[in-house]
């Protein structure tokens, strides 16, 4: 089986979002406390964000029965904003040029551009929980 067989399950609520990282469109969706990343094009999964992992220094105070509310992509730079409880998750798109492809059973060319892959960046903690999110587009 291949990863972009994987279903990895329903959306809940209108946390879908689309985003750009340098001239590709993207998908995002919420389900539970995960969010999958798919190819605009094909709608394949390319990776799979576990929202509720142990943060960075291993802090955790998250609990078991937190969804994801609410999402929003950055239109520059591939950023993607979470909101899980009381926590707002920026991941950020990087390159992986080392990425291993593999052979689709179709016999197709692989394509010589590499799949980015999204990181945690950083946790963003309020007093309340966040149920909207938005990103300010200004140039200075």
């Amino acid at each position: 089986m291949y990863p972009d067989q994987i279903i990895t399950g329903s959306s809940h609520g209108n946390n879908f979002v689309r985003g750009w990282f340098e001239g590709t469109a993207y998908l995002a969706y919420a389900t539970g406390a995960t969010v999958s990343i798919l190819s605009s094009g094909s709608l394949k999964v390319l990776q799979v964000l576990a929202c509720d992992n142990e943060e960075p220094h291993g802090e955790t105070d998250l609990k078991v029965e937190e969804k994801v509310s609410c999402l929003a992509w950055s239109h520059e730079g591939g950023r993607l904003a979470v909101s899980l409880g009381n926590k707002v998750i920026i991941y950020v798109a990087e390159n992986n040029s080392t990425q291993q492809t593999q052979t689709q059973t179709n016999a197709q060319p692989q394509s010589s551009q590499s799949t980015p892959v999204w990181s945690r960046l950083c946790v963003i903690k309020s007093d309340f929980q966040v149920l909207s999110l938005a990103w300010l587009h200004t140039h200075f």
